[in-house]
């Protein structure tokens, strides 16, 4: 073992096509170092002084086009961190780095869920061009030095693409192709510098949809009825036996148990976050949240 105690909770890798590499790691009981190494033998703590040292996961990624720069965005508690390194001299360590924080210029809406979706990606042909994720997909031309530089394209709100960054592939022939990894899967969009942005799913009939629960209608009014709670997916239903028409969406989250009463006319539905919905099919604007609210459905 050349680097990490054993007890690291998460640790992260990052290295150029010339070996230049950079490992954070942490432990159960504390925040570990930010190393930096030439061959993978010899590694040097670059971590600055004023760094904090309370967050949770820290992800990196260094420029390939000047491989002296690199970037690191991470979660603290509810917020979260973005910085710039510089190579300057000697080990990087110290006086030969250079850090700067621009946590202040990443947008309001950013959020990685405690650590779960982010990563941050340097353009191969551009030291400024940083693509970052958390819930939705950002890119900045500015390296996060600006909050005026940065731009959403991806994940809630974004046609034919799908929330919870993890991964970004990129082009050195096509600098503004982005190779996305989801929890919606692969997508990829050839131009994001256009005027006319378009995500095209690579999925190609890969299925990953995981049910919680599935219901039927007890009564049997709707004999070919079924619906279910999908993880990450929301809820659907289906009251047709051919297995090729789509089902439709009928609540969105992550879908969770669900019920089918009143003679299929109405669907009791809950999400992760324990909040329960009613959607009556006989008054189709009528919908109730909450628990205890479905009385008259008994």
């Amino acid at each position: 073992v050349i680097l990490g105690n054993g007890k690291d909770r998460y640790t992260d890798l990052t290295m150029t096509s010339k070996g230049l590499m950079i490992a954070i790691l942490g432990d159960e009981e504390s925040d570990g170092p930010i190393m930096r190494s030439l061959d993978g033998e010899t590694w040097t703590n670059i971590t600055p002084t004023n760094f904090t040292t309370s967050f949770s996961r820290l992800v990196a990624d260094i420029s390939e086009s000047n491989d002296s720069i690199a970037y690191f965005i991470g979660n603290i508690n509810d917020d979260h961190i973005f910085w710039k390194y510089k190579y300057v001299s000697d080990d990087g360590s110290g006086t030969g780095g250079s850090w700067e924080d621009r946590s202040q210029f990443l947008p309001n809406d950013y959020n990685s869920q405690s650590g779960y979706d982010i990563h941050v990606r340097v353009s191969p042909t551009d030291e400024n061009l940083v693509y970052y994720g958390g819930t939705n997909l950002y890119y900045s031309t500015d390296g996060v030095a600006t909050a005026s530089r940065n731009f959403k394209f991806g994940g809630y709100g974004t046609s034919n693409h799908h929330p919870d960054q993890h991964d970004v592939i990129l082009f050195q022939n096509e600098p503004f192709k982005v190779l996305s990894a989801s929890d919606g899967g692969v997508h990829i969009m050839n131009d994001h510098n256009a005027s006319d942005k378009k995500w095209e799913s690579l999925n190609n009939g890969y299925v990953t949809t995981q049910f919680y629960t599935i219901a039927v209608d007890p009564s049997g009014f709707y004999p070919d009825l079924v619906m279910g709670g999908t993880q990450d997916n929301g809820t659907y239903e289906t009251t047709v036996k051919d297995v090729t028409d789509p089902w439709e969406h009928v609540n969105g989250g992550d879908g969770a148990y669900c019920s089918v009463i009143h003679s299929g006319r109405a669907y009791i539905m809950s999400s992760q976050n324990g909040s329960t919905l009613i959607k009556d099919y006989s008054n189709p604007f009528d919908w109730s949240f909450g628990n205890g609210r479905y009385n008259n459905y008994s």
